[in-house]
């Protein structure tokens, strides 16, 4: 798949009405059902007349059954879900657009993607968009949510944070808090949520490195914390270093970009994480 073809693109717009209802939407019956009943049970096994100790804080009925219908699926479920079903899909890709230059006249690993969904999944009316920018940060994206993202009533956002910003901000604590608080806001809003760690650039010095690795880490734990889909491109691509000795293969000459096969290998990663063959 992923062949070098021509593309064209265009800015859609979208009424800001009813973003609430895609989360909603893409929650099987089945699987509340199955959350009331793993309650009900939890419940019944209970005895309403035991004596329980004013130290230990106790749960009510709502609490509960709002935890249960909140986290009984992760984005990963609700994304097969959106695959499975028949009803058109909007996916959003933000963040940093890792330098691809459209003059280079290549396919860049969202047209990639793209690709695969309306070719082969099928889906001729899912729309995809990308709102990314060349070092656009997460303090940019957080301020700037209902432009970059939220007028297009997306189902799937896709981030994608700088390397520049991973490798200078990666180890600080503010990083991680912005990018929790900007993936409870899209949660909020109804969408489900992709997490990428960007690929480290060739020839990066050992103390970015060690930045960027922690940046990963603190990526991968707000992904687990909030449900969300971690596509961990930054610990495969070091790994190849590992295994070859080095992943300029992946990089253009300026070693900052991903070269054309280094897209190709973005999206395959992303699909992976997604649990979609690519091939």
């Amino acid at each position: 798949m992923f062949s070098e073809t021509e593309t064209s693109a265009g800015n859609i717009g979208a009424s800001r009405r009813g973003r609430r209802r895609r989360m909603l939407a893409i929650r099987s019956a089945s699987e509340v059902t199955s959350a009331m009943d793993n309650i009900a049970d939890l419940t019944s096994q209970s005895d309403p007349d035991e004596a329980r100790p004013a130290t230990v804080e106790s749960t009510t009925p709502r609490e509960a059954i709002t935890a249960a219908a909140t986290s009984f699926a992760s984005d990963r479920d609700r994304i097969q879900e959106l695959l499975d079903d028949v009803h058109p899909r909007t996916w959003v890709f933000t963040g940093d657009n890792l330098g691809f230059e459209v003059q280079q006249a290549r396919r860049g690993w969202i047209e990639h993607f793209s690709d695969f969904v309306h070719e082969k999944l099928q889906r001729k009316h899912d729309i995809i968009l990308n709102s990314s920018l060349a070092d656009s940060t997460i303090d940019h994206l957080l301020n700037d949510i209902e432009w970059r993202i939220l007028r297009f009533q997306p189902d799937v956002v896709l981030l994608m944070p700088s390397a520049d910003e991973c490798a200078e901000r990666g180890a600080d604590d503010e990083f991680r808090e912005t990018l929790q608080q900007l993936t409870d806001r899209l949660h909020e809003e109804g969408c489900l949520v992709v997490l990428n760690a960007p690929p480290c650039p060739a020839n990066t010095s050992q103390p970015a490195t060690r930045t960027m690795k922690t940046a990963a880490s603190r990526i991968r734990a707000v992904a687990t914390q909030t449900g969300a889909v971690l596509a961990d491109h930054f610990s495969y691509w070091q790994a190849t270093i590992q295994r070859d000795g080095t992943n300029v293969n992946l990089h253009e000459e300026s070693g900052r970009q991903p070269s054309a096969r280094g897209h190709r290998e973005l999206a395959r990663r992303l699909l992976k994480s997604l649990n979609v063959r690519s091939s």
